[in-house]
């Protein structure tokens, strides 16, 4: 009978074991701010856009002040296409999908091969808590 003493290689292996759950809890972390960079991204395009209708109607507007004050000095062309631009971009006034409230929930439920079925109405809320930051 040969006995060994495996102290070391077991403290070693509970230390692995420690180890790689915190591998697995930073790795589960690192996905989540992947997902989240996506819809990040496409809000921050989406704020750009509103600046710059925002800039274009504030334009329109002083035009259109110069227009009513001397017409003779204002290009007319120039007006009426700030305004037909600016109209086709509040006309669409339908949210895209990747700004829906669960629109992050569902990508990540899917990426981890999560099928989710809706019924009834989903809440139209824009201020709701991402599921990766609910404390268990």
């Amino acid at each position: 009978m040969i006995a060994s003493d495996i102290t070391e290689e077991y403290d070693m292996t509970l230390t692995l074991e420690e180890k790689l759950k915190q591998a697995h809890i930073v790795n589960m972390r690192l996905k989540a701010l992947m997902d989240s960079i996506e819809y990040v991204t496409m809000s921050r395009e989406l704020l750009q856009i509103k600046a710059t209708l925002h800039d274009n109607i504030g334009r329109s507007l002083l035009l259109a002040r110069k227009y009513l004050t001397a017409s003779e000095e204002t290009d007319r062309r120039e007006l009426l296409r700030l305004w037909q631009t600016n109209i086709r971009w509040l006309k669409n006034l339908e949210p895209e999908t990747w700004q829906q409230p669960y629109y992050v929930i569902f990508m990540q439920a899917n990426r981890l091969g999560i099928e989710i079925e809706v019924i009834g109405e989903m809440p139209q809320e824009t201020h709701l808590i991402p599921l990766g930051t609910v404390n268990k």
